[in-house]
């Protein structure tokens, strides 16, 4: 959710914009058996919500389950690399299973995907190395640092693009404000959009050129690292947020709070959840901030609204009308998830 940033399709893309903690990056309480709720399912573990938080007009409601794929990546480079340890990530999706338990939800997430990152082959990784620090060509026109770029990181990168590859790379970097660049290196289809259809897939790469969330009734894409997280190295030499062209609130370290509360929103738009208003909307206590308020606009206790206010995180608080929306379109979904097979 994006206050004043370009929207790249307002009519069915929704956008997150994180909104940082300068200095209050929170600890994450230790991670025991009791924490980790999972199925017994030889096959396929699930995280289990903590079924006691469904609101008690909805206890005798029928118990939705919604599937979610899950997208986490690692490559020759290391630039795409979780931020996040193992454990603080099995922790942060079980809190966000924890959030939709309430509206008798469950948020279907496979323990086995976030134990195991999905290799970007290699020649993918340039083009992702390529898209995070190359000089690129304006308009089609190559100036002498984009096409030295062009050649060292695509060319004649480790990957084997070659010239064929790399005007294939230069073609869909210029498609839909590069996200056809995007979904090429994660495996994700040329196109931005999806129709409903089992599973909703769920796309992490350390940095995320555009917002920190976005998604649709088919794909959600997180950023999981921030330019303050460990850091990443090209032959040697960091990779800095300069070179990323990063935005002031993407130089901070993203807690894993921060991710909780954007995933849970964007998972809230793929449930026909809307923004309540774009003004900044001040609560008098942390539990009654609302999951669905724009990051940028939502507080407590009179702090100021704004892409580094750190008590943004906390607005995770779905009222009754957002329970019951969420649950009209999640049945459609689960129902066409279970209809395909």
């Amino acid at each position: 959710m994006v206050g004043n940033l370009e929207r790249l399709d307002s009519s069915t893309l929704t956008s997150t914009s994180l909104e940082s903690s300068t200095s209050q990056d929170d600890t994450m309480p230790a991670l025991n058996e009791e924490d980790l709720k999972t199925s017994s399912d030889e096959n396929d573990k699930y995280i289990i919500p903590d079924w006691s938080l469904v609101d008690p007009s909805l206890e005798d409601s029928k118990r939705i389950i919604v599937d979610f794929d899950i997208n986490l990546h690692t490559d020759m480079y290391g630039l795409s690399d979780s931020n996040f340890s193992i454990a603080e990530t099995l922790h942060g999706f079980q809190q966000i299973a924890n959030i939709w338990a309430k509206a008798n939800i469950w948020t279907r997430f496979k323990i086995a995907q976030l134990n195991n990152p999905v290799r970007i082959p290699d020649n993918k990784a340039d083009a992702y190395l390529w898209w995070l620090l190359a000089a690129k060509p304006n308009q089609g026109q190559h100036t002498a640092a984009s096409k030295r770029d062009y050649d060292k990181y695509l060319v004649n990168g480790p990957g084997g693009l070659g010239t064929e590859g790399a005007e294939m790379v230069l073609s869909k970097y210029y498609a839909h404000k590069s996200h056809d660049l995007f979904n090429w290196i994660i495996g994700a289809g040329g196109d931005r959009m999806g129709s409903l259809g089992p599973p909703i897939r769920l796309y992490f790469m350390y940095y995320f050129r555009w917002y920190n969330g976005m998604g649709n009734d088919k794909r959600i894409y997180v950023r999981i690292g921030s330019c303050n997280g460990p850091p990443k190295y090209y032959k040697g030499q960091p990779v800095t947020c300069k070179s990323w062209g990063a935005r002031p609130w993407e130089v901070t370290t993203m807690a894993m709070s921060e991710f909780v509360r954007i995933l849970a929103h964007e998972i809230g738009h793929a449930f026909g959840l809307h923004h309540p208003n774009s003004k900044c909307t001040s609560y008098s206590n942390k539990d009654s901030m609302q999951l669905m308020h724009q990051q940028v606009a939502v507080t407590y206790r009179n702090t100021p609204c704004g892409p580094r206010n750190p008590n943004a995180r906390f607005a995770t608080f779905l009222p009754n009308s957002h329970l019951i929306k969420a649950r009209e379109k999640a049945l459609v979904i689960m129902n066409a998830q279970n209809s395909y097979g």
